[in-house]
């Protein structure tokens, strides 16, 4: 029939519907291509002025509070609806469903993601930070409610032009709330199904059009919608949860919408300007808890791009503090703290991080799981993180910060094998990174294919103007060193060195820099002289990262006493050097030399004194099976 007759009008079959609706709906029927609507936005545009018209005309058929249907709910509408799906679904433009009272898709609470929305707007560029934005809100939301919510970095690292079943896979989720936004002078209008993506069906769909000034009423009804779906009855404290606006200010919240979608590129330029934003957002609203993370964030990445000092330390610790006064559930800022905390060489601080996060957080929530583990691993129990790490990646596949502090790990507690595997897995997800590839390369090193290794090292130094870059210059020149190549190793170890030189005339007061600085001074002259290295060995608070490097390094040299003290002096400063063994194992030492029989005892007692303060029994405890 579609190829050969020509349809009955649709006022025929159903008498009383609009004429302007049968006009549309035989275009959608036409026989040649060219009569039919070319895209799907000409189709909308008339679709809504026809609404307008009917709404016009009678509008408490098709209002109801803070939404606006698509169709009315009598049932001869609820009839035109259903033919016209039907054309639609011919098309393959999109699918509508009836109206029903919110029923759970499945017997059991499903995982879900919330996918980024389809931009509808004239101008698209213009609007895809509050696009993005509300989508993260509602997953934000959706996961304060207690359900199982696949991380916004994660939805967006995914391929989007899958189909949805392979999406949901891909996510690792049972359910995809999908959508598009649309921004039309200050109001909003956005779309949302809920699809249980093993069978297809689409248990909930609705249009909410709202102005701007009520973006967190248009948030909260649209996550409490979702939760009602996929979680059945929720509790009051639920409701309280979703009903919490971000903001008492939609404007405060506008600015620092746009200040995370710019953090998001990375570049100088961008975090500049998102720290601008972050701030305007703090000057209307000083209790916006994500504003301050923003700014804690852009100062952390000022540092450690070298675009400015270590000054910007103390500016990202004060915000990331203020978001934890503020919310002291917030897993981000308390995961910007460890970060700062291992910096300053105090793993016992991070470690009571990661407790509180083990403490606060809920059965597989992935953002309190990230903390608790980046906290062992930094602040010195690797081994504790790597099961959560695994866990991680069980509920959350495209979960990168876990995959990439499985190879870390790995390597650091001498699995190197486990490291190679790892690596191999975040290489070919993820991509290239230079701290993964470095260790990698430790790893093939220590497993005896030198090959390998030194593959792995050229890609770490791809980019010498980091210090992951300049640590695998280290390792790459002792390589070279040993298949006889003396002097490429030296040439090795002097580009190293001239990089961190030149980043020092940015970060003046590095201790960090420092200690890399006479790691490959060490290799390439000898052991350096005790006096420059006082003031910054006497410093009390070495991170875990470089002074292993410099410790090495003496080692290397024969100056085993002087290594020695350098690894005491760091263990009690409060750090505890979990890399340590990889970093002698990189330079072609033995981490069981006799050397450093006193220090191993003290550092495996000190070690497992803070396991026992605060380590789990069972790192899994509190992550029951999937």
């Amino acid at each position: 029939k579609i190829l050969e007759r020509e349809p009955e009008a649709l006022l025929e079959a159903r008498p009383g519907l609009p004429k302007e609706l049968e006009r549309i709906v035989g275009r959608c029927l036409e026989k040649a291509p060219a009569k039919r609507y070319q895209d799907t936005s000409q189709l909308v545009r008339e679709l809504k002025g026809l609404r307008r018209a009917e709404a016009s005309a009678s509008p408490a058929a098709h209002e109801l509070p803070g939404t606006r249907r698509v169709f009315p709910l009598s049932r001869r509408s609820w009839l035109a609806a259903a033919a016209l799906a039907v054309t639609l679904g011919a098309l393959g433009l999109w699918r509508w469903t009836t109206p029903r009272e919110p029923r759970l898709v499945a017997d059991e609470t499903l995982s879900v993601a919330v996918l980024p929305l389809r931009n509808l707007s004239e101008d698209p560029e213009e609007s895809v930070y509050l696009a993005e934005g509300i989508a993260q809100a509602v997953t934000t939301k959706l996961t304060q409610a207690g359900l199982q919510v696949a991380p916004w970095e994660s939805v967006r690292r995914a391929d989007a032009g899958l189909p949805l079943k392979q999406l949901a896979e891909e996510l690792g989720v049972g359910a995809v709330l999908v959508g598009t936004f649309q921004l039309d002078d200050d109001r909003i209008r956005t779309t949302f199904s809920l699809v249980e993506a093993a069978s297809g069906f689409q248990a909930w769909a609705e249009e909410f059009d709202q102005p701007f000034e009520d973006l967190f009423a248009m948030q909260h009804q649209i996550a409490l919608k979702a939760a009602e779906i996929l979680k059945g009855r929720l509790t009051p404290k639920e409701q309280e949860t979703l009903a919490a606006p971000a903001s008492d200010n939609v404007d405060a919240y506008d600015f620092y919408l746009q200040g995370a979608y710019l953090l998001q590129a990375e570049d100088q330029e961008s975090t500049e300007v998102a720290l601008q934003y972050f701030q305007r957002a703090l000057e209307i609203d000083p209790e916006l808890v994500e504003a301050h993370i923003g700014v804690g964030a852009a100062h952390a990445m000022r540092y450690f791009n070298s675009w400015s000092g270590v000054e910007e330390f103390m500016v990202a610790e004060a915000s990331f503090l203020a978001a934890l006064r503020l919310d002291p559930a917030s897993m981000r800022a308390r995961r910007g703290l460890m970060h700062i905390e291992v910096q300053r060489g105090r793993s016992e601080e991070v470690l009571i991080h990661a407790r509180e996060a083990r403490r606060a957080g809920r059965p597989n929530d992935i953002e309190s799981l990230l903390a608790e583990a980046e906290g062992y691993s930094m602040g010195g129990l690797p081994e504790l993180s790597q099961p959560i790490f695994q866990r991680i990646l069980e509920l959350d596949p495209l979960n990168e910060g876990a995959a990439w502090w499985l190879v870390l790990g790995a390597a650091w507690t001498g699995e190197y094998e486990a490291a190679v595997q790892a690596g191999e897995a975040y290489f070919s997800k993820f991509g290239d990174d230079l701290l993964a590839h470095t260790y990698v390369g430790v790893s093939q090193y220590a497993l005896g294919r030198l090959d390998q290794a030194d593959n792995h090292y050229q890609k770490s130094m791809a980019e010498l103007q980091h210090q992951t870059s300049f640590a695998a210059s280290l390792f790459r020149g002792h390589l070279q060193q040993e298949r006889g190549r003396q002097e490429e190793a030296l040439s090795t170890w002097k580009a190293g060195l001239e990089a961190v030189r030149s980043r020092q005339e940015v970060e003046t007061d590095s201790p960090q820099l420092a200690l890399l600085a006479a790691a490959l001074e060490t290799r390439l002259y000898g052991a350096p002289s005790r006096e420059p290295l006082r003031e910054v060995l006497d410093q009390g608070s070495l991170n875990y990262w470089e002074a292993p490097f410099l410790a090495a390094a003496l080692a290397k040299q024969g100056d085993w006493q002087r290594s020695v003290e350098i690894l005491h002096q760091t263990l009690d400063g409060g750090t505890i050097p979990p890399l340590w063994r990889a970093q002698l194992r990189g330079l072609g030492l033995d981490p069981n030399a006799p050397e450093l029989a006193e220090f191993r005892r003290a550092f495996e007692a000190k070690r497992l004194g803070l396991r026992e303060r605060f380590g789990p029994r069972d790192p899994l405890e509190r992550v029951p099976a999937r």
